[in-house]
């Protein structure tokens, strides 16, 4: 396991030096900004490296890579029975409604959001909306054009449950999944940016050390197995981690972000991903058991 740090070289665990050395190389000549890098196979670490000032314990901000932990958090939850997929988000977020929805919206589940199948639009007709209340605005729409389930389109549907999660068990959902990050050996400094509306901001806002990062790959490429132990249902790491909704349209049909949506998860041809704006990225190839982990700053290009 990534979490006993343990290193090997690469031929032991079957890869090339000079594949990593290429990779290394490339990097280089593109002039791509990646700050730090981890691969991994069979549980053991066999490159990492950090571009000063960044280093190991440097806490970097995931973004929209934070969202696979709120999955995760949603399967914890399945797991000790406190909710289900089909579960109503409405029922869990009667503190944020004030104004009668939609039918579709208050069909709405749990799947709906994980699969960003929600049934609204970022900006609902609401005249009076505050900018910063963003699970108010997503509550209270009413007007919808679609059932959930039915669509894939990328927009704020973390923050609903994020919110869900703190109201069913009163606490944020990075400490609810401090079980998990304990038997994976997260460190305790991994922490979350917060909303306005005082949950901590699951869609974007986690921050947390490039190893940390890995771990939780692991934990995922092993589909919530942990020492022959299973933390979050089989059945539900499963379906996360295979393609529950097409998002083909919705991203120009780009191989590396079209390959299908899991919950909260990119498919590849090949892996299982984290993505977060800016090339924060946590590819799981499970079939080969080989981890990729990067934190970088790509924001201006766009060809990343």
């Amino acid at each position: 396991m990534i979490q006993d740090l343990v290193f090997a070289s690469p031929e032991s665990q079957g890869v090339r030096s000079e594949d990593i050395l290429t990779f290394m190389e490339r990097i280089a000549y593109h002039k791509i900004n990646m700050h730090s890098f981890l691969m991994a196979r069979n549980g053991k670490i066999i490159a990492e490296g950090y571009v000063p000032p960044f280093h190991e314990a440097f806490p970097h901000r995931l973004y929209s890579a934070s969202k696979t932990y709120v999955a995760l958090a949603i399967g914890l939850l399945i797991t000790e029975g406190k909710i289900t997929l089909q579960s109503r988000v409405v029922d869990y977020l009667q503190n944020y409604i004030e104004s009668e929805q939609h039918p579709w919206v208050r069909e709405m589940t749990v799947e709906d959001c994980l699969t960003m199948s929600q049934p609204m639009f970022n900006d609902p007709k609401n005249p009076a909306k505050d900018s910063s209340k963003r699970c108010y605005n997503l509550m209270n729409h009413t007007a919808a054009i679609r059932r959930g389930g039915m669509l894939f389109r990328y927009e704020k549907a973390p923050d609903l449950l994020c919110a869900m999660i703190k109201n069913i068990t009163g606490k944020e959902f990075i400490a609810y999944l401090r079980p998990i990050f304990d038997a994976v050996g997260v460190s305790e400094d991994i922490w979350c940016v917060k909303t306005a509306e005082d949950y901590c901001w699951g869609g974007s806002g986690i921050v947390t050390t490039l190893r940390d990062f890995a771990k939780m790959g692991e934990f995922l490429m092993n589909k919530g197995r942990v020492n022959g132990k299973q933390l979050i249902d089989r059945d539900y790491m499963e379906k996360a981690t295979t393609v529950r909704i097409a998002n083909l349209s919705a991203n120009n049909y780009n191989p590396l972000t079209s390959g299908g949506y899991g919950y909260y998860t990119w498919l590849t041809p090949d892996a299982v991903c984290f993505r977060g704006m800016g090339s924060q990225q946590c590819y799981c190839f499970i079939d080969k058991n080989f981890l990729f982990v990067c934190q970088s700053d790509t924001q201006v290009d766009n060809d990343r």
